[in-house]
């Protein structure tokens, strides 16, 4: 485990004199304490974009491995999002898996991740040397009805105005040095204006236009000495929802920002759409189980109509479990219990309840006590192999039990 210390609680008592250590990981302590400010990003992958989170984080590229993605957002931004939140997301609109393993890497599976080299075959096998074996089946995980809100997103007009400063603030011929949000390197300018507003932008009109954008004048009221020309106005730092602008007054004289405003070409929501999917053979058997997914980054008919499918197919008929307990008692399951992570292949064969299949590893917990070690892993089941994925070397060929991926 590599990760963080969060508490340290001595007990001085005389027949103990322990102390307690809490650690926790970074998706606790960087992602989940922190809050992201982004541009406005076009058709990249939801896995990639978590990529745009982590270096606004500074988390070192070294620590981080990222798949390439299948889902491509066409337009992605947050506004003072909590980190955490916008990891989970992206990882919703890919139906993929992201996590901190116990190195302390970031790791983003896409959702074709564990239908590719090693996880086609078992990495390590199980026969009947676990500590225990339980087999549970949840009714919840019934999703026989998918329902999507998709948000299409639509481009206004260029140059309209996005945001207005209202207020006429003195500013004196000065420069000072200012650390915005997001940068590394200062910025010198006489003030800074966050801006803020509903709707991102897909552009700016950049630099600001003197007279039309902003205007300088040496009354408040604008009656004196126009004096624009002495100002330079900025785009420090072009968020999609609030571009920082730089004021810069060259001086000589004192004044009135009489107006500053930005202008752009707005990114709405007219309207939502919800496209759906059912399985009536599993609704009349179970009742109807709906699963609703409300995600701004899908925004398109045909990938979520093609979601809510793929998701039917594999939660009409829910989720069966196995939950095994494993313990350092030999050399080979202490290699286990050491060398096998989330998403990993393993095969599980137990002779008294019939058990002999492969399963996928969805969580890991340990416990280490003295020298003994205990690991247990809930398992879900591997599907068959027989998705069409085009493009991909044993699985574009077409069977009588083939399926088109998603």
């Amino acid at each position: 485990f590599t990760g963080y210390v969060e508490d340290i609680i001595p007990n001085p008592n005389p027949n103990e004199q322990t102390c307690y250590v809490r650690a926790v990981d970074g998706s606790a302590q960087v992602l989940g304490t922190k809050k992201v400010r982004t541009d406005l990003f076009q058709d990249f992958t939801a896995v990639i974009l978590s990529g745009d989170i982590l270096n606004r984080l500074r988390w070192p590229i070294p620590d981080r491995a990222l798949d390439a993605g299948q889902t491509t957002v066409p337009y992605w931004w947050e506004h003072d999002e909590n980190a955490l939140e916008a990891v989970h997301k992206l990882e919703e609109a890919e139906m993929g898996l992201a996590y901190i393993r116990g190195d302390g890497w970031f790791i983003f599976e896409d959702r074709h991740h564990r239908l590719k080299g090693e996880h086609l075959t078992p990495q390590t096998t199980i026969t009947a040397t676990m500590v225990e074996m339980r087999y549970e089946s949840r009714l919840r995980e019934v999703k026989n009805e998918v329902n999507i809100k998709i948000h299409p997103m639509i481009q206004g007009s260029a140059g309209t105005e996005l945001w207005r400063l209202r207020d006429v603030p003195y500013l004196a011929p000065m420069t000072r040095s200012f650390v915005i949000t997001g940068r590394l390197a200062p910025v010198t300018a006489t003030a800074i204006f966050y801006t803020d507003y509903d709707d991102p932008a897909v552009a700016f009109i950049d630099p600001p236009a003197a007279t039309t954008d902003y205007t300088f004048n040496t009354a408040s009221d604008g009656t004196g000495t126009d004096i624009t020309s002495q100002l330079t106005v900025a785009i420090a730092e072009d968020y999609a929802r609030g571009p920082v602008l730089s004021v810069t007054n060259a001086g000589p004289e004192s004044g009135y920002l009489t107006l500053l405003k930005l202008r752009g070409t707005p990114l709405t929501v007219p309207d939502t759409t919800l496209v759906s999917q059912g399985d009536s053979a599993s609704q009349i058997e179970r009742g109807v189980r709906s699963l609703d997914i409300d995600n701004l980054w899908l925004q398109e008919t045909n990938p979520a109509q093609d979601y809510a499918d793929f998701l039917v197919t594999l939660l009409k008929d829910g989720k069966a479990y196995l939950v095994i307990k494993l313990a350092n008692t030999s050399q080979a399951m202490a290699e286990a219990i050491l060398a096998r992570d989330l998403s990993d292949r393993v095969k599980i064969v137990e002779g008294n309840t019939g058990v002999n299949g492969d399963y996928f590893i969805e969580q890991i917990e340990v416990k280490a006590e003295g020298g003994l070690v205990e690991c247990e892993w809930l398992l879900s089941k591997a599907d068959p192999l027989f998705y069409w994925l085009l493009g991909e070397v044993g699985y574009s060929e077409l069977g009588d039990t083939t399926r088109l991926g998603y």
